[in-house]
């Protein structure tokens, strides 16, 4: 069986951030948890969540793609590998080391975190770290990436989710620049929970959607 869709010209999730810095992050990873809600609604695990795997239709919203590692939960008939899967930096811990674990729907969210977090910096996570099996052995020790920091990072804008840069011209689209967005504190702790060591302890696709209809809400009450 194929799935064929209409080509997206945009590119991914993170190259998109990275020519349009100045896109609203919130709204983009609200988009990516729907069709995250949608999959887990069909007892459906994508398995393999990153901002590489997340494309940009022409009206800006965001689709997601390959499922080279989704599963149907509870059948047999399409259980996950039993192999060590994925991308490390975004793979939830338990998932990196016991055997025959397969894919979860808490593993999905503690990707959707690290996604969340990649596209509101423009890097992925542990981006100085440059060997995955160190980022694995943090990850099991209980360690996260840093929350991006206006200092660290010289971040211009840290209050619409969005950055103050001029769109890169498109020979540039996916080179990193100054896209950083700040987390301020509601988001940060959404995406924490996100990534909680135990994972019925991470948020879910529902628990995650309203906070973020509750976080736009909040910004328009802001408004006023």
């Amino acid at each position: 069986m194929g799935l064929v869709s209409e080509w997206q010209d945009n590119g991914n999730a993170t190259e998109w951030v990275r020519a349009n810095p100045g896109v609203d992050r919130l709204e983009l990873c609200a988009g990516i948890c729907a069709g995250l809600k949608y999959l887990h609604s069909a007892d459906i695990v994508h398995g393999d969540l990153r901002g590489g795997n997340v494309i940009i239709s022409k009206k800006g919203r965001p689709r997601l793609i390959d499922f080279g590692l989704a599963s149907i939960t509870d059948n047999s008939l399409f259980s996950a590998s039993s192999t060590l899967v994925g991308t490390l930096r975004w793979m939830a811990p338990e998932l990196q080391v016991t055997e025959g674990q397969g894919t979860t729907k808490a593993g999905d969210m503690f990707a959707f975190g690290m996604t969340m977090l990649e596209l509101f910096t423009g890097l992925p996570p542990f981006s100085t770290v440059k060997n995955d099996i160190a980022v694995l052995l943090k990850y099991q020790n209980g360690d996260r990436p840093s929350r991006p920091s206006p200092t660290r990072d010289g971040i211009k804008n840290s209050t619409n989710n969005q950055a103050e840069t001029p769109p890169i011209i498109p020979k540039e689209r996916g080179k990193t620049g100054d896209v950083c967005v700040f987390m301020d504190d509601d988001t940060w702790c959404q995406v924490e929970k996100c990534w909680a060591q135990d994972p019925l302890q991470r948020s879910s696709t529902n628990e995650t959607l309203e906070w973020f209809i509750w976080k736009r809400k909040r910004q328009f009450d802001q408004l006023d």
